[in-house]
């Protein structure tokens, strides 16, 4: 087989050049759950009155989006998001729609806005990617203002880890992995830690854990190159079709023929500045 590396990664730190190949396919492929997700965290806040609401690593908007929606008219409504694409995604997404929304190329570690700015930071499905995560969390609590909420949500321990494990096994085989290992999820208090330690108060910390069964690996491999595209960065369709075909074989020779069962586990926490 080709010996065709992708781009080493360990830990978080997903790489922007993943997410650029994954914008125009990444609403098609995750704007339901994603949104849903959104909306379970936004209906458990308040805000005030036309709030200011900043977006984390928004990829398209779908989180900003929704509290826009929820909560405007807003004051001043921004996504930050290192991937170019993603950012030129959401704003087309913002201009069609006729939403108030302006995005900005940023790592969220090191974000280009003036401190006491937002009375909301969402950020969804992403801290478990970042560099640094600590540095992450400082950010989100400089910019918001005195009585400002955090809402995030985010992979943690052992989200996936069977089809991370089988994958890394499959790449591996097939001369396609590179130096590529499965990402570091970070466990289930390392958010609200992180939290506490830039001065947040944590009021709400909730695990969210289910088990679902892959039955279709070509599926769920295009799938999972659209949300965590690192792995996948360099490989073509008929690549990730022959991924998906050797892990249903590796799969069935371990006694999962009839389906892969894999574990979803993240959580979901709601803070607030003093």
């Amino acid at each position: 087989m080709r010996n065709r590396s992708t781009a080493p990664t360990t830990g978080g730190g997903f790489s922007a050049p993943g997410y650029d190949f994954s914008a125009p396919v990444y609403d098609a492929t995750v704007e339901v759950p994603y949104t849903l997700e959104a909306d379970r965290l936004l209906q458990r806040l308040v805000l005030p009155p036309c709030p200011a609401i900043l977006d984390v690593a928004t990829g398209t908007g779908i989180a900003l989006f929704r509290a826009v929606e929820r909560f405007g008219p807003v004051r001043l409504a921004v996504g930050v998001d290192q991937s170019i694409g993603m950012v030129v995604a959401a704003q087309a997404k913002a201009t069609q729609r006729g939403l108030p929304a302006h995005f900005v190329p940023a790592q969220a570690e090191h974000l280009p806005l003036p401190p006491g700015l937002f009375d909301l930071v969402v950020c969804a499905n992403a801290l478990q990617w970042f560099s640094d995560r600590a540095a992450a969390l400082a950010e989100m609590f400089r910019v918001l203002r005195p009585g400002g909420l955090l809402a995030l949500s985010c992979a943690v321990e052992p989200c996936c880890r069977e089809w991370w494990a089988l994958l890394q096994r499959v790449l591996v085989l097939l001369g396609l992995g590179g130096k590529w290992v499965p990402p570091r999820l970070p466990g289930l208090d390392e958010p609200a830690h992180f939290a506490l330690r830039c001065g947040f108060r944590i009021s709400e910390l909730r695990p969210v854990a289910w088990r679902s069964v892959i039955r279709d690996h070509q599926a769920f491999a295009r799938a999972m190159a659209v949300v965590a595209p690192p792995w996948s960065h360099g490989l073509t369709p008929a690549d990730l079709d022959l991924v998906g075909a050797a892990m249903h074989r590796l799969a069935s020779l371990g006694g999962a023929g009839n389906g892969f069962p894999v574990t979803w586990a993240g959580a979901e926490l709601i803070a607030r500045k003093p």
